[in-house]
């Protein structure tokens, strides 16, 4: 109604559902435009004596070879580095996407960040982003539009038993198929397992 665009990505999933009144409802999954660097894959290569914005810069314009002008970056800010500011890496046959979450994201830190200029969309990876702004609080129905939150008991663990390494058998004819690991059984009153009683009482063990 406002010719304003709120989202911008594509469509992943349809979905349908009749409830009980006989009413139809679709549904859509959508993921934003950082999808699109699952459309690529990196090829082999040996990186090094790089800094890590000429690596991720690399791995971007690998990107653009392969994919639609829509589904293009330009690399934009990069404030992300490392003490020795170069980068020793190799790159696989992976998507792009997961090439950037592993060698970068999960090693160094950092979040991507889209931003549309009217020159092109580009792509940041930055240290840190947003901003602290201490003055004004967070409050119910004032800016705190919604929230919600879910326990997920398949999630929870109530009882831990550690294990170590594996424990080889004395007899030498045995196949070792299933071999006994460490534990913590003879510094733990027998025990080899460790108890959360407080979330026990709710979830049971």
């Amino acid at each position: 109604r406002k010719n304003e665009s709120i989202f911008k990505g594509r469509v992943l999933q349809p979905n349908g559902k009749m409830n009980d009144a006989g009413l139809f409802h679709k549904g859509f999954a959508c993921e934003c435009r950082l999808g699109y660097l699952h459309d690529s894959l990196q090829r082999h290569m040996e990186i090094h004596d790089t800094t890590v914005r000429e690596f991720f810069e690399i791995m971007i314009d690998v990107h653009n070879q392969q994919v639609e002008p829509h589904k293009r970056f330009k690399v934009g800010n990069v404030t992300v580095t490392n003490t020795t500011d170069n980068v020793y890496r190799y790159l696989g046959y992976e998507s792009t996407f997961e090439s950037i979450k592993d060698k970068l994201i999960d090693r160094l830190g950092g979040y991507l960040v889209l931003r549309e200029e009217e020159d092109g969309l580009y792509l940041d990876y930055l240290e840190s982003i947003g901003e602290n702004i201490s003055e004004k609080p967070i409050r119910l129905t004032h800016n705190l539009q919604s929230m919600s939150y879910e326990v997920d008991p398949t999630e929870v663990i109530t009882r831990l038993v550690p294990l170590g390494e594996r424990i080889e058998s004395e007899d030498e004819e045995a196949a070792d198929a299933s071999q006994a690991r460490l534990t913590i059984e003879s510094v733990n009153d027998g025990k080899d397992y460790l108890d959360d009683l407080e979330l026990q009482k709710e979830f049971g063990i």
